[in-house]
């Protein structure tokens, strides 16, 4: 979104758009017109940053709360690995506990 300064002095709007994933320069008038583009482009700049913050906090919020759930599941996930090794078990391919095989002399 700006104005295109040509050679005679006059002032174009033009607002970029993707086209079939192309960027292309729309234009949208000279004057007035460009104006009030100029200002709903603002406005809606505006509208996605605030919409942008909204949800990060939003986010920062539920991972701040989710902490304590993720230390409980490491916590959890390592007292059974020392069950499962204490009782004789090891992890075959990282997938499936199975009974080790104790040799016989």
């Amino acid at each position: 979104m700006s104005w295109d300064q040509k050679p005679k002095g006059r002032s174009y709007y033009y607002r970029n758009q993707r086209v079939d994933g192309m960027p292309v320069k729309v234009y949208v008038g000279t004057g007035r017109a460009g104006e009030l583009a100029e200002t709903e482009d603002r406005e809606a700049r505006v509208r996605r940053n605030a919409d942008q913050y909204h949800w990060f906090c939003i986010l920062s919020q539920i991972d701040e709360l989710s902490e304590p759930v993720t230390q409980l599941s490491a916590f959890s996930k390592l007292m059974t690995r020392v069950v499962m090794v204490a009782n004789g078990l090891y992890l075959h391919r990282r997938h499936e506990w199975r009974v080790r095989q104790r040799v016989k002399l």
